[in-house]
């Protein structure tokens, strides 16, 4: 089991993680002139990947249910010089509730899973709660933009010190 004590944002690539932390805790959602409802919104969706300076990379799958859930999960791939190019090495994903208001979509994250092929092939899954103060404080949101196929998120990251504008782009999954 792993406690609060245990900091999984300053594992790996700190802004990636805080990104997605973000991206689980708020959204606030804006299509032109009408707001987008639930059954817009519902469906797999998947950022492009991106490939890192190690020659690894990473994708972001967002996933929107029609019972109010919702997950967001970073895939690392060939992070291990052993790995082959499309091989998962880790992945982090935030599960929890999601509600419509208006233009906007609010999410609220309630667990933290992780699992990393670092701590060998076979090594268990790591699941925390997320505290709801935790939730709360980084729940700022973000503007949506739903257009067909494509869904853009405009929000604020913090990788350093100090909050940067931030654009993800996903695309829906068939």
């Amino acid at each position: 089991m792993v406690s609060w004590a245990y900091n999984p944002l300053t594992k790996g690539p700190v802004r990636l993680r805080i990104s997605v932390l973000v991206l689980a805790c708020g959204l606030s959602a804006c299509a032109d002139t009408t707001a987008p409802d639930d059954t817009t919104l519902v469906g797999e969706w998947a950022a492009p990947a991106e490939t890192l300076a190690n020659g690894s990379s990473y994708q972001v799958l967002l996933t929107i249910r029609r019972d109010n859930s919702y997950s967001t999960e970073t895939q690392n791939f060939a992070s291990l010089a052993a790995q082959a190019k499309g091989e998962v090495s880790r992945y982090t994903r935030f599960e929890g509730t999601y509600l419509v208001r208006n233009d906007s979509l609010f999410t609220h994250p309630d667990r933290w899973i992780s699992w990393d092929s670092a701590n060998g092939p076979n090594s268990p899954v790591q699941v925390v709660p997320v505290d709801p103060v935790i939730a709360h404080a980084l729940a700022d949101g973000m503007y949506l933009e739903l257009s067909g196929e494509a869904l853009v998120l405009h929000y604020i990251s913090f990788p350093v010190d100090e909050p940067v504008e931030t654009t993800q782009t996903f695309h829906r999954v068939h």
